[in-house]
Parts: structure tokens; C-alpha cells; sequence
């Protein structure tokens, strides 16, 4: 377990500070806010849908596994937001020995620590959409990774996610299937007007961005129909990876 653990930087630290011990409680939670929830990394014994306030998800981390390491794509990250939510889901692993819950975190890290380090873990307190809380480890931006990309513009974001494209597939190919399928259009009349107004804007920033990567890509089949072509015989080809694919989307 201890091995496990230490390649998530900052989830031991953080689980100390709760004073939760996976090994002796035999249960974990992830919260997932990209690929995870629909494509996790190990099958887990439930799932919450939640939401997780003061943060939000941007596409601020580079990615060579959608990109190379010359020319990396991009993937979602955690920025902290006090006004923002993020939507997602809270995976339970509970009724697994210790060795099967460190084998668990072992295949976590394989997919969440790629050659690029772009993450720090932690424990967060997510809300269900009737109040309750849960405590889940949460992928967060490490800012002090060289591979954070701050201050990108959304045009910027959007030429490099039209264009990236590496061994896991395109960096649209990402967005297409872990957002694009999930902006959702209406329901959310029943959330409290908070968390109402931010997931709206939330909604409003990722249609904003297809906009613009869907612009840049039929830009591109003018001026460099070629490479789109390859692009997309790439996307038209590769399969949605298995739950227990190591090489799987990021978060």
C-alpha cells in the first residue's frame, strides 16, 4: 500500500491530515471529472454522481500520451476557483483486501502519473446532488509542474486540441468523448441557484471551446487538408480503451 501511495504525490500527506487509513478501513474513493467516470481504471464497486465546489476543470496539462513530447496535447486539470463547480462522479472501492486496493491505486497511478507528472492528489469533500458528502481523492493541476499550462487563451487551447495527436489517439478525439458527449443543454433547474449559475458557466466555457476547436479544425481542412485527413482516419479508427487499460484517457 505504502508503495502505492507514494506515487500519488500528496495523497499520503492528505490522508494523514483526515486521519483516514485506507489499509486499515479496506475502502478508497476517486472522484472522477473527465474519462474516469465513464471509463475507469479499475471497475469500482459504486458510483455517485457529485460535484466538487471552489475548483474548475480546464484543459491546463499537457499530455504526451494525446500529443508528443516536441508538440504535447492537452488534458483537463483542476484549477482552483472559489466561484466554480465542477460536475463528475465519485468512484467507491470498498470489500477489496489490501493488496487488491494497492493494486488498484498501482493501476490509478499508472494511468494518472505518465511521463509527464502533472497531478497532485488529495482528499477533497464533494456534495451529492441531495447534500450528502463524500470525501474522495481528487486529480488535482500541480502548478508547479512544468507542464501546467497557465495562461493559455482559449484560442491557444483550441489549435493545440484541433492539432495534438499521440499514442493514446487526437486530443479532440479526448474532448469529443469525455466532454463534448456531457455538455449538458438543460437540467439545472433542481440545483440551488449556486451551484445552478456555476454550472452553467462551466456548460457556457466548454461549448465555447468545441466552437473554437471545431473552427480550427475546418480551418485546417483548407490549409492543411492532408494532416486532418490523418487526424481523422485516427479518430475514425481507434477503439474506447477498456476499464483495465493502463494506457486509458487522463482523469
Amino acid at each position: 500500500m505504502q508503495s502505492a501511495l507514494a506515487r500519488l504525490r500528496g495523497l499520503e500527506e492528505s490522508l494523514h491530515q483526515h486521519q483516514i487509513d485506507p489499509a486499515k478501513t479496506g475502502r478508497i474513493s476517486i472522484f472522477g471529472y473527465g474519462s474516469l467516470p465513464s471509463n475507469p481504471h479499475w471497475p469500482p464497486s459504486s458510483v455517485t454522481a457529485a460535484f466538487l465546489s471552489g475548483w474548475r476543470r480546464r484543459f491546463c496539462c499537457a499530455c504526451s500520451g494525446r500529443g508528443t513530447q516536441e508538440f504535447p496535447g492537452l488534458t483537463l486539470g483542476l484549477e482552483q476557483d472559489q466561484n466554480a463547480v465542477v460536475p463528475g462522479s465519485v468512484l467507491h472501492y470498498g470489500g477489496l483486501s489490501v493488496a487488491r486496493l494497492a493494486d488498484m491505486l498501482h493501476v490509478f497511478a499508472d494511468r494518472e502519473v505518465p511521463d509527464m507528472p502533472i497531478y497532485r492528489f488529495g482528499l477533497a469533500r464533494t456534495e451529492t446532488a441531495d447534500g450528502k458528502t463524500l470525501l474522495a481523492v481528487a486529480c488535482f493541476a500541480d502548478c508547479e509542474s512544468p507542464y501546467y499550462r497557465t495562461g493559455l487563451s482559449l484560442t491557444e487551447k483550441s489549435q493545440i486540441i484541433a492539432m495534438a495527436c499521440g499514442a493514446l489517439g487526437t486530443c479532440k478525439d479526448y474532448l469529443d468523448r469525455y466532454v463534448r458527449r456531457h455538455v449538458v443543454k438543460t437540467g439545472f433547474d433542481g440545483h440551488p441557484s449556486p451551484r445552478r449559475d456555476a454550472l452553467l458557466s462551466d456548460r457556457d466555457y466548454f461549448t465555447a471551446l468545441l466552437q473554437a476547436v471545431d473552427q480550427r479544425r475546418a480551418e485546417m481542412r483548407l490549409t492543411m487538408p492532408d494532416y486532418l485527413a490523418a487526424l481523422e482516419a485516427r479518430e475514425k479508427d481507434i477503439c474506447l480503451p477498456q476499464s483495465d487499460d493502463k494506457s486509458a484517457a487522463l482523469v
